[in-house]
Order: C-alpha cells, then structure tokens, then sequence
C-alpha cells in the first residue's frame, strides 16, 4: 500500500521525520516553480526589443536572471532527493525499498555533482590556466624552468 508523507500524519504516526520530509517536499515545489517562472522571465527579458536591454543592468539583476533559475532547480532537485530518502526510512517502508532509495540518490547525486564540478572547472579555473590566461605564464615559465 502506497502511504504519502500527508497520510502518515493524518493516521496520528508523531515521527518527527515526516514533517521534515513534508517541508523538504514543500520547498521543493516552491523553488521548482520558482525556476520556471525565472527562466520564463529571462526569455521574455532576453527577446524584448524595447526597455534596459542596450543598458548596463544593474550587477544583482544580471546575476538573477543568469544564475537563478538553474540554481533553484538544483537546490529543489537535491530537497526533493533528500526528502525522498527520509521519507523511504521514516515511513516503515521494507528495507530493500530504503537501500534502493539511498543508493540510486547517492548515485544520480554522485554523477550530478561530479558533472556540476566540471562544468565549474571550465568555466572559472581553466580559463586562468591557459597560456594567455594569468597563471598560464607563470606555469609555462615553471615547466620550462623544471625541464632544464
């Protein structure tokens, strides 16, 4: 039988966990509302011929309509995972259902991340390394330096 965080509470179960889960549940939908409704937003923004699009926008705004949406997404993604895990242990559900749980969150998070730091590191750390970048310098200069 199917029991939903809702149902648990409304049969009188006072596990503390199920609130928890309930409010990594609700903020989960909030944020992937939020992410939809600011990528929205970006691309009426970004297709408009008229308004501040030729202007220098102010710093905060750019960084909310470039960084927002994705970065909802990811924290909803990850209240959504970490409920689902408490709710698989805090409502009795058979103990291969908690390990299936877990592992396949561990995994998808594992994988997500991982993609996440790559992405990170092309963007903000190799471009400082390349040979015109600041450090590429002084790292040529050091490997030619070690080759001698």
């Amino acid at each position: 039988m199917l029991q939903t965080s809702l149902s648990i509470q409304e049969n009188g179960n006072s596990n503390p966990l199920i609130f928890v889960v309930n409010t990594f549940w609700f903020c989960s939908l909030v944020l992937s509302i939020a992410s939809a409704l600011n990528s929205l937003l970006a691309v009426i923004w970004k297709r408009t011929p008229y308004g501040s699009r030729g202007r220098r926008l102010p710093v905060w705004m750019t960084i909310w309509i470039h960084v927002s949406a994705p970065a909802f997404l990811a924290i909803s993604i990850a209240s959504f995972s970490a409920g689902l895990v408490l709710f698989a242990y805090s409502s009795g559900q058979k103990s291969h259902t908690k390990f299936m749980t877990l592992a396949t969150t561990v995994t998808t998070s594992f994988g997500l991340l991982t993609i996440a730091a790559w992405f990170g590191y092309e963007q903000y750390i190799a471009p400082l390394l390349l040979p015109d970048g600041p450090f590429g310098k002084r790292i040529h200069e050091w490997k030619s330096s070690m080759s001698k």
